[in-house]
């Protein structure tokens, strides 16, 4: 396991992204780096791993991400994504990972380079400012 990808995998759950999924059918750059995988079923597997412990979600994001994928690419990554489409989003609710509160999406996207899947998350005390 190279350490890089498992301070990245654990920093993604200790730095949620700031604001809720950009609403299906918006057309945005998806800024906040996070996990981005091939299905929804994969990031899920990872939360699912987070949520048992910080060691065990970061094996199994860097299990996914040595996975190659028919692309020739990583099955899972963590990225920005520059523009996309967004579709219908998962709520994951509210995750404790790590020790950490945070509430969670797994949005489908889309643009010229294909469909993926990933990883929203957004801190309680932002999820409270939205709602003001």
């Amino acid at each position: 396991m190279k350490p890089q990808a498992f301070a990245v995998a654990v920093a993604l759950f200790a730095a949620p992204a700031s604001a809720q999924p950009p609403p299906e059918g918006s057309i945005s750059p998806i800024s906040q780096p996070s996990i981005l995988c091939d299905t929804s079923a994969q990031v899920q597997s990872i939360v699912d791993a987070f949520e048992l412990s910080p060691h065990q979600g970061a094996a199994r994001f860097v299990q996914l991400f040595y996975t190659i994928n028919e692309r020739g690419e990583p099955t899972c990554a963590v990225t920005q994504v520059p523009a996309a489409v967004t579709a219908e989003s998962i709520d994951l609710g509210k995750l404790d990972v790590g020790g950490y509160d945070v509430y969670g999406w797994i949005v489908r996207i889309r643009n010229e380079a294909g469909e993926g899947f990933y990883l929203y998350l957004e801190s309680p005390m932002q999820a409270l400012k939205g709602t003001i």
